[in-house]
């Protein structure tokens, strides 16, 4: 009788192993040989799921996406407005070794996206969620008349995920220090004071 997979467990199981390899060698040094090792399968059975690079830089990408948005909306349970926008952008700078990875694999796939169309499309459809989240905090937070007048809620938006992205490059270029993560967390301090009712 053959064996019954559980393909969702399966491919659970290889993007772990995914995020294990790239937390060891690196997203670009990340092969299907060492993540088909660590996922105990044999190359074969790992093109079910990585059948060229392109679908493997998309599957870590996808993946770092998931794990922050997952992390952010379960430790920020019951936030809202202000509160719920803070604990993002906390959660999305590059503060510990977690994070950091994070930013790692955003960076690294966005070295390939420049020059690949595929690619690009991935992290713009991922941007579309991040995008909807915000707003939706954004609306919170004028509904309970946190925001001062005037701010355009796109304008908030691009100016987080500048933040956010350049954050990530800095720290993946100066090294991760307690001093660059203080000066990285007064920076999301001052963007979020400006944002403020009274400010």
């Amino acid at each position: 009788m053959p064996r019954i997979v559980d393909h969702a467990a399966r491919r659970a199981a290889v993007h772990e192993a995914l995020w294990r390899v790239i937390g060891r060698v690196g997203l670009e040094s990340a092969s299907t040989r060492e993540i088909a090792r660590e996922a105990g399968l044999s190359l074969g059975a790992l093109n079910h799921y990585f059948a060229n690079k392109d679908e493997l830089l998309i599957s870590a990408h996808e993946l770092g996406f998931r794990r922050a948005r997952d992390r952010i909306l379960e430790t920020g349970r019951g936030k809202r407005g202000m509160a719920a926008l803070r604990h993002a952008l906390v959660e999305s700078l590059p503060l510990d070794e977690e994070r950091l990875l994070e930013a790692h694999v955003d960076v690294s796939f966005c070295a390939h996206a420049v020059t690949n169309p595929r690619l690009a499309q991935a992290r713009r459809e991922s941007h579309v969620e991040l995008r909807r989240l915000l707003y939706g905090v954004i609306a919170e937070a004028r509904e309970d008349g946190e925001l001062r007048e005037g701010l355009v809620d796109a304008e908030i938006v691009d100016d987080w995920v500048t933040l956010v992205d350049g954050a990530s490059v800095q720290a993946l270029m100066e090294g991760a220090s307690d001093a660059l993560r203080a000066r990285q967390e007064a920076q999301a301090e001052r963007f979020l004071a400006r944002l403020a009712r009274g400010a």
